[in-house]
């Protein structure tokens, strides 16, 4: 049982269909938020369809993504908790040369993270001190996303029902360890050569990732999900998202190897 009566059910599989051709045949559509009454939970439930369709045709979730996992993006969204998204296994890109094309993106921007690895199933409720005693590794990613939803022009409802706008994840190496290095202090991406994001801290912010991954753990539990082991789990932006182009990134935080990947091919259609 969704918990939505069948005429909102029935609306909410006519927007899951609009998004998916949006992004088919990028063309990006209006936002849903009104149609939905500014309701996330809505929203997720156009995730989750989007989702189910996606494994019908033989997807696999290897992960998730979290946003809005500042509270001064949360103030600015109007929201008091952030987002999660769903990685599907075509979404994990290498990062010893790998390439993403522009061609099959609408509007894409990157971002750069840290990825945790998940060492055991976690089924919520969960504490956040606890959380960490299930992270087996740390990798830096670089999150590229992507939206249906004309000129970014999206609520939060819509990131929910857009499955986050997570369009690929490219992850580096794990490193072993619950904690994050404590030289994890700045982040850069970098654009043949020349810098186009970057974001620098007081001191490593483990105890914000800590959070958010609890809040997440709990949040796939209401969902019916779970976090599995080995999941890979995009625990927020640390710099600045910036338009995606063509050319050679490499994302840098300090502690990590650099991630590297080639964006090709023609413009996105933005």
């Amino acid at each position: 049982m969704s918990g939505f009566t069948p005429e909102e059910d029935a609306l909410h599989r006519v927007i899951m269909q609009e998004l998916h051709t949006a992004r088919a045949e990028r063309r990006p559509v209006p936002s849903s938020s009104a149609r939905l009454s500014n309701d996330i939970a809505r929203g997720y439930r156009i995730q989750g369809l989007l989702i189910e369709a996606a494994e019908q045709n033989g997807a696999r979730q290897v992960g998730w993504k979290i946003g809005l996992t500042s509270a001064a993006a949360r103030a600015k969204a109007g929201v008091l908790e952030p987002f999660y998204g769903v990685l599907l296994d075509h979404m994990v890109v290498s990062d010893t040369g790998g390439e993403l094309d522009l061609d099959g993106m609408i509007a894409p921007r990157v971002e750069v993270e840290i990825a945790a690895r998940i060492a055991v199933d976690v089924v919520g409720p969960v504490a956040s001190a606890d959380m960490l005693g299930s992270i087996d590794g740390w990798a830096v990613a670089a999150e590229v996303v992507d939206t249906a939803i004309t000129d970014w022009t999206i609520s939060p409802v819509d990131m929910a029902a857009d499955n986050g706008c997570v369009a690929y994840a490219v992850v580096g190496e794990f490193q072993g360890g619950y904690r994050i290095p404590q030289s994890v202090m700045s982040a850069v991406i970098l654009r043949d050569g020349l810098q186009i994001a970057a974001a620098s801290f007081a001191h490593p912010p483990m105890n914000e990732i800590a959070e958010n991954l609890a809040w997440l753990a709990n949040a796939a539990t209401k969902s019916g999900r779970h976090l599995r082991q080995g999941d890979i789990v995009l625990t927020g932006a640390l710099a600045p998202m910036t338009e995606l182009r063509r050319g050679r990134h490499e994302v840098q935080v300090l502690g990590f190897a650099p991630v590297e990947f080639e964006v090709i091919a023609g413009e996105a259609n933005s």
